[in-house]
């Protein structure tokens, strides 16, 4: 009955908070953790502060969920102070949408009531940014890889959040020890008792090395391989008019595949588009894409070759929620 209960309350929230959608494997840790509070509860009740409770209470999220477990056939709060858990396992976890508006209308709603509330929440937001040297033009994009880490440190819940285990490299290793230390100074600078996740940091620090690396400033050179010039004409009067700005199109025609994939007289990325009738398999390297294409499928493959540009847009919304594929 509590699974079935809390599987109702993921539904309540969905159908009245932006069409939130929890994923499966979400919606599976609210379910265990409700399972957990109702059984816990009879012989270890939980307490949150006054301070806790009141920022818990300003938030919509709260009052919906408030109002949702008046709706279950069977309680899964045996007390209030449980509801205030409950509320802990929601905001904690991440959500998808299909609605690009709604979605960034959720977004303003969480990101206004858990940082923009709090000066000195939004100054640790711009330490990191400093101090990690991301562009302004980035700034929407750290703040929603900074906003579902934040939003897990409500009543020093972040401790106890479960995840997936987060492995960096070398280099994001050093970029993590900037990271904890800067929280770690901002926590001695005002006096909190956040016990951080080290799992959950790694996790930020993925994102944060992606839009450290990524100010989107390089031009990528692209290069049309054609077998007449109709082809070539065609493929690049489309590629034009369907990529964005980041790419420069290159107005030499090649005939072969192989005069342009040499990496000897190539050495900035680039992108080629081959007409199928000449393209061969595995000639790319760790700077060339190349992207098969036909007369028919050239607006798709301009699609295509957009989102390999610009794959931060796609990982740091998916942290707060994502499209739905």
């Amino acid at each position: 009955m509590i699974a079935s209960s809390a599987a109702d309350l993921i539904d309540y929230v969905e159908e009245h908070f932006f069409d939130r959608d929890y994923p499966s494997s979400e919606r599976e840790i609210i379910i265990l953790g409700s399972q957990l509070s109702s059984q816990r509860a009879r012989q270890f009740p939980i307490q949150f502060s006054d301070d806790e409770k009141q920022t818990a209470q300003q938030t919509p999220l709260f009052g919906l969920l408030r109002e949702g477990v008046k709706t279950l056939k069977s309680t899964i709060c045996t007390n209030e102070e449980e509801l205030f858990f409950i509320y802990s396992l929601f905001n904690a976890r991440n959500y998808l949408c299909n609605n690009l508006e709604l979605l960034q209308k959720d977004f303003e709603v969480v990101y206004q009531n858990h940082i923009k509330c709090y000066p000195e929440i939004e100054k640790l937001l711009q330490q990191l940014r400093s101090a990690l040297n991301i562009s302004i033009e980035n700034e929407l994009l750290l703040k929603k890889a900074f906003l579902p880490f934040i939003r897990s440190t409500w009543a020093n819940m972040q401790l106890f959040q479960p995840d997936v285990i987060y492995l960096l490299d070398n280099d994001q290793q050093e970029l993590y020890q900037t990271v904890q230390h800067i929280l770690n100074q901002w926590a001695a600078d005002y006096q909190t008792e956040i016990h951080w996740n080290e799992n959950l940091i790694r996790k930020m620090t993925l994102t944060l090395d992606l839009l450290r690396r990524n100010t989107f400033d390089e031009k990528v050179e692209l290069y049309i391989v054609a077998p007449s010039d109709f082809n070539f004409l065609y493929y690049r009067k489309q590629l034009k008019a369907l990529l964005d700005d980041h790419f420069i199109i290159s107005n030499m025609i090649y005939n072969t595949l192989n005069e342009v994939v040499d990496d000897v007289f190539f050495c900035s990325k680039r992108i080629i588009v081959c007409d199928t009738a000449l393209y061969q398999p595995d000639l790319g390297s760790e700077n060339t894409l190349i992207f098969p294409v036909s007369l028919q499928t050239i607006n798709s493959t301009c699609f295509e070759i957009n989102q390999v540009i610009r794959p931060l847009e796609t990982e740091a919304v998916t942290e707060v929620g994502s499209f739905k594929k």
